[in-house]
Order: structure tokens, then sequence, then C-alpha cells
């Protein structure tokens, strides 16, 4: 049952930005202590100062250096959602890409464009048929990727470590519902 823990992990990573937005979107709606969390930044998370910080919907977006080509921007919630996948399944058409998150093609491509703009996403043809185009992180995009997840699937392991397999369906199932209305 190990696979089935796996996936519902890497299922609950996933919503996370979702989650983080309909939680803001709350916060803010209530006028509480978001203000003062505007400065805050994913460093702690990553390890470095490489990063802008998160402002009303967009979360930290890493920066190279100084003299970076990439424009600063912020990336949505979406974006990290769809991020994150890619991260976690690999290169993908865009009809796959949006049968995975949920959405329509039309959305994923919507998602997908200021990605490659920053940098994180590239396309490329599909070497067993050139009409079809794929989606995959760059190197420095999974590289990021693969660190932020190894932080964050160890913190859900553990915190789902105490419940039984059936317990965690419930979680996650509950979690998609949340999620699904806060989209």
């Amino acid at each position: 049952m190990m696979e089935d823990r796996d996936r519902i992990v890497s299922e609950v990573l996933k919503l996370l930005p979702d989650l983080a937005r309909g939680l803001r979107r709350g916060l803010a709606a209530h006028g509480t202590l978001l203000d003062s969390c505007r400065d805050s930044t994913a460093s702690g998370m990553v390890g470095d100062n490489k990063t802008i910080g998160a402002e009303g919907r967009g979360a930290a977006v890493p920066r190279g250096d100084a003299h970076s080509s990439k424009p600063e921007r912020k990336v949505t919630p979406a974006m990290m959602r769809t991020w994150i996948h890619l991260a976690q399944y690999g290169s993908q058409t865009m009809g796959e890409l949006a049968e995975g998150l949920k959405i329509s093609t039309a959305s994923a491509t919507d998602i997908v464009q200021p990605l490659v703009e920053l940098g994180y996403v590239k396309r490329s043809r599909d070497p067993g048929d050139r009409r079809v185009v794929r989606v995959s992180l760059t190197e420095e995009a999974q590289a990021l990727a693969d660190q932020i997840l190894a932080e964050l699937r160890a913190e859900v392991q553990s915190a789902l470590a105490d419940l039984d397999d059936e317990a965690c369906r419930c979680f996650l199932a509950g979690l998609e519902r949340l999620a699904a209305r806060w989209r």
C-alpha cells in the first residue's frame, strides 16, 4: 500500500497552491495579518535569498543574480500548481496537462505561456509525432521543484504517518473538494 500512500502525498502536494490561495483570500476578506506577511519570502523553504517576496495572489518567484535576464513576475497559484504537476509527471501535451490539472486546454495554455516567458517551462516537438507539442520544466525549474517538493513531501508524509490508508484517502478527498471550491 506504500504506492497508494505515495500517490496520495503527490496529490496533496499538487493541491497546496489552490489551498494557499483560498486561505489567503479568506484572510484578506477578514482584514487579518496578510499585510504584515507580504514581506515574507520563500527563501526559508529554498534556503537562499534569490526570491521575490510573495505579494497578494502571487508566490515568490526564484530569481537569478542581479543581472538576470528573466523578468520579475509573480507566479500565481495556478502557475505553481502547473509547475508542481510537471515536476511530478514530466513532459506532457497540453491535453494531458489540462486533464491532469482538471482544467480546459485553453486554460492550461494560458497558464503555461507566462511560465515559458519566465524560462521555467519549455515547449518541444514530440519526437514520435512532430505535430505534437509537449511542455516540460527547464532544468533550472526542475531542480528547484525537486528541492521544494522533497521538503514538502517529507512534511506531508510526516503529517500522514499516524493515519491509516483509508483515513489518508478521505483526507485527500476532502482537500480535493476544498481546492476545487477555491479554484
